[in-house]
C-alpha cells in the first residue's frame, strides 16, 4: 500500500498544484493562465508592433508570475472575478488535440509524405471533434450538454492557440467551407441548448460562456484576415453576437478586442425562442456526410502508422519512433515539437 508521501495519496488541493489535472472532476471549472492568443490580439489592436518572440516573452512572464501560478487549476468558484477559466476536461481535450496536431505533421518526424498532408490531418482532427459532438448532441433531454460544451470550448481554444488555421486551408475549398458551416451549426446548437436550460445569462453555470463566444468570433475573423475566407459559411457569427446580447454578456467577458468583433458582426440577427434542433445541425451533418463521405479517423496520425510505413517516408529511411513504447503512442502520450 502506498504511504502518505506517494502521489496517489496527495490531497486533492495539492494535486492541482502538481499539475495533475486528470484528477479534477471533468466538468469543474478551473483557473488557467491568460492565453497567448489574447496577448497576440492585444498586440495587433494596440499596434504595439511587437515581434512574435516579444509577444511570447510577455505571455511567458505573465504565466510564470507568482500570482498566476498561485491560481493554476484552482476551482473557479473560489475566484469569481477571474476570467480565464475552463472546464478541466476541455483543458485536457485541448492539449490532446494540440499533440495530435503535431502527430499529423511530417516535419515533426523528419519525413515527407505528400503536399498538404498536414492540412488534411488537421481537417481529419476537426472532423473527429464534430463526430464526438454529434454523439453528445444526440443524447436526450440535454444530457449531453456539458460534453457538447467541453468539445466546443476545447475547439475554440485549439483553433485560437494552435496552428490549426495555418494548416487547414487546402485545395478542397468546398469541403472546408462545409466544415466551417457545420462548426457554426454545432456551436449555435450548444448556445441554443444552454438557452433551453435557462443558463444563457451573466451568472451562468457555464462560467466561460462569454469567453468561448468571443473565441468563435475571433478565429473566423483571423481566417478572413489571413486567407480572405468569408462568405455564407461564416455568416453564423451574427447569431453568436445575438446570443451574447441576449445573455447580457459584456465584451469584457471575452478576449481582447471582443468589442470590435461584436461591432463587426452585429446585424441585429433574430435567434428566436430556444427549441430542440434550432440550428439544424443534424440535417447539416447528414448533408456533409453525403457530400464528403466518412468523417474523421486517424489516417493522418503518423504515430498510428506501422513502423514500416514511417520508415518508408523518413528521410533516413528509419522509423523515428522505433523505440517509443506502443502504449505511449496508443494513449497520445508522445510530446513532440511542431517541426
Amino acid at each position: 500500500m502506498a504511504d502518505a508521501e506517494t502521489p496517489s495519496r496527495i490531497p486533492a488541493d495539492d494535486k492541482r498544484r502538481t499539475g495533475a489535472i486528470e484528477d479534477i472532476p471533468d466538468y469543474e471549472y478551473i483557473c488557467v493562465p491568460r492565453a497567448l492568443f489574447d496577448f497576440t490580439a492585444e498586440n495587433a489592436i494596440l499596434y504595439e508592433s511587437l515581434e512574435e518572440v516579444e509577444v511570447w516573452d510577455k505571455y511567458s512572464a505573465a504565466a510564470d508570475a507568482p500570482e498566476t501560478k498561485e491560481l493554476l487549476f484552482l476551482p473557479a468558484d473560489e475566484h469569481p472575478e477571474y476570467k480565464w477559466v475552463v472546464m478541466a476536461k476541455a483543458a485536457v481535450l485541448q492539449v490532446k488535440y494540440e499533440r495530435r496536431t503535431t502527430y499529423c505533421n511530417p516535419d515533426s518526424f523528419d519525413m515527407y509524405a505528400y503536399k498538404d498532408f498536414h492540412g488534411y490531418g488537421i481537417h481529419e482532427l476537426v472532423e473527429n471533434l464534430l463526430v464526438d459532438f454529434d454523439a453528445a448532441f444526440l443524447k436526450k433531454n440535454n444530457k449531453g450538454l456539458e460534453e457538447m460544451w467541453v468539445i466546443m470550448a476545447a475547439m475554440g481554444w485549439w483553433f485560437c492557440e494552435g496552428e490549426v488555421m495555418n494548416g487547414i486551408i487546402l485545395d478542397i475549398t468546398e469541403q472546408i467551407s462545409d466544415t466551417m458551416n457545420l462548426i457554426g451549426a454545432a456551436f449555435l446548437e450548444s448556445l441554443n441548448a444552454i438557452d433551453l436550460l435557462g443558463e444563457l445569462k451573466p451568472n451562468s453555470k457555464f462560467r466561460d460562456l462569454g469567453l468561448i463566444m468571443s473565441l468563435f468570433l475571433h478565429w473566423p475573423d483571423d481566417l478572413n484576415k489571413s486567407y480572405g475566407f468569408e462568405g455564407k459559411y461564416l455568416a453564423w457569427r451574427k447569431f453568436v453576437v445575438a446570443y451574447m446580447k441576449k445573455a447580457g454578456l459584456s465584451a469584457d467577458t471575452g478576449i481582447f478586442g471582443t468589442d470590435k468583433l461584436i461591432a463587426k458582426n452585429d446585424q441585429n440577427a433574430e435567434i428566436g425562442e430556444p427549441q430542440p434542433n434550432r440550428w439544424a445541425f443534424a440535417s447539416k451533418l447528414k448533408t456533409y456526410k453525403s457530400r464528403n463521405g466518412k468523417m474523421g479517423g486517424r489516417k493522418y496520425d503518423i504515430t498510428q502508422w506501422t513502423s514500416e510505413e514511417r520508415a518508408e517516408c523518413a528521410f533516413d529511411e528509419e522509423d523515428i519512433l522505433a523505440h517509443v513504447p506502443k502504449e505511449m503512442l496508443k494513449n497520445d502520450g508522445l510530446v513532440m515539437g511542431s517541426g
